[in-house]
């Protein structure tokens, strides 16, 4: 849930209704963020742990067959190595999509407000939930502290970058 950090008379309910609206997320948004995530868990997905159980389950069947074990039996234990090990992958990549999945709904959009005029900035992406941040615009800067306007905060001057006078 985003909370608002300041009140200015009747501002406060009227962003919190703002916000409220953003909870329901766009089917792009959603789509952006099943395949990032899922992208995100393949590439962690095997480990060492799963390629030492392997290795325990390669050992375990070359020891059984030099000790002269029936091929059925030696079968059926690789088999049912090779198939626990499929599952614990499996889990793991399912945790770690989910976990990847949250964080990329979580991420969502950041919408910076000015603190003295209430104007909002939107620098991210346009769908999603929002994070509310605060600030000062630059023409509250140029106003209220009498500097010259030094870039916009989207623009593609950089901040802070001195006048040429």
């Amino acid at each position: 849930m985003i909370v608002v950090q300041f009140e200015i008379g009747d501002k406060k309910q009227r962003m919190m209704e703002e916000v409220e609206d953003t909870k329901r997320m766009s089917p792009e948004m959603e789509c952006r963020a099943a395949r990032r995530a899922r992208d995100r868990a393949k590439t962690a997905g095997w480990d060492l742990d799963i390629a030492l159980f392997l290795f325990a389950v390669l050992i375990t069947v070359i020891i059984l067959s030099f000790q002269g074990i029936g091929i059925e039996i030696v079968a059926s234990v690789a088999v049912c190595g090779l198939t626990l090990t499929w599952f614990l992958g499996w889990r793991k990549i399912r945790r770690l999509y989910q976990r990847f999945y949250d964080e990329e709904i979580s991420a969502g959009e950041i919408v910076l407000m000015c603190a003295w005029c209430g104007k909002e900035m939107y620098i991210t992406r346009s769908l999603g939930r929002s994070v509310i941040s605060h600030g000062i615009c630059s023409e509250c800067k140029q106003k209220y502290f009498n500097f010259k306007a030094e870039g916009e905060i989207l623009g593609t001057e950089r901040v802070g970058q001195k006048d040429s006078k």
